[in-house]
């Protein structure tokens, strides 16, 4: 399991959400270009530091952690960073829109 808004491993939170859609759309200079339909079925998972932010409710600051992660993951998109802070900004107001209730601690796997 990933983190829904970081991609980052070990989620421990779960944030139940209406299902919901986004379409977005991004080209850029760089050639990337995504035109998709975004969303979750039933919620958003969470790491500690994604679950901080949302409990703190500091958007922008999910968001830019978020963009963060994802372009050290993915380099080859830097140039196209401008483009995609929108479109991270535009499925992570859809959450705080179709969000219901507190985030859900999950219980943690323990390896024998």
């Amino acid at each position: 399991m990933t983190c829904d808004f970081c991609n980052g491993g070990d989620p421990g939170w779960f944030y139940p959400a209406e299902s919901f859609k986004v379409s977005a759309l991004l080209e850029s200079e760089a050639g990337f270009r995504i035109e998709d339909l975004l969303g979750s079925d039933s919620g958003f998972m969470a790491c500690e530091p994604c679950h901080a932010l949302v409990e703190a409710e500091d958007r922008d600051g999910l968001i830019n952690r978020s963009l963060d992660t994802n372009l050290l993951a993915h380099p080859e998109m830097i140039e196209d960073a401008p483009e995609l802070r929108p479109v991270i900004a535009q499925m992570f107001e859809a959450f705080w829109n179709h969000r219901r209730g507190a985030g859900i601690q999950m219980r943690k796997r323990t390896h024998e």
